[in-house]
């Protein structure tokens, strides 16, 4: 079994900001503010995790949809399960037998 941290940040920007337009009700302004909004918020995010990750003996697994951390280091998993608890990340187990990590499945 494998262990691994999930980032998840944005998918779908065409109904991310159709959302934002929704609730500015048409206001183009007010939606792309909206949304710059919230990538002020994931950058954010990042930086935190940028924060908290430096120094630890990492490897990071990226794809189209798909961003996810692991380790074998002890102090690495306990800054990821911490990391986790807080609701910046999430956890999964893998079965080593499955060849698609895809959450998407």
């Amino acid at each position: 079994m494998t262990k691994t941290y999930e980032l998840f940040l944005h998918y779908k920007q065409g109904d991310d900001f159709a959302s934002c337009l929704k609730k500015a009700k048409g206001d183009v302004p007010e939606a792309l503010r909206e949304w710059g909004a919230r990538f002020t918020n994931l950058a954010q995010h990042c930086q935190t995790l940028a924060e908290r990750l430096n120094g630890l003996q990492l490897t990071a697994n990226a794809d189209t949809h798909h961003i996810s951390f692991d380790s074998e280091d002890p102090k690495a998993i306990e800054v990821l399960e911490a990391l986790c608890a807080e609701e910046m990340l999430s956890a999964h187990v893998w079965n080593e037998e499955e060849d698609d990590r895809s959450m998407f499945d």
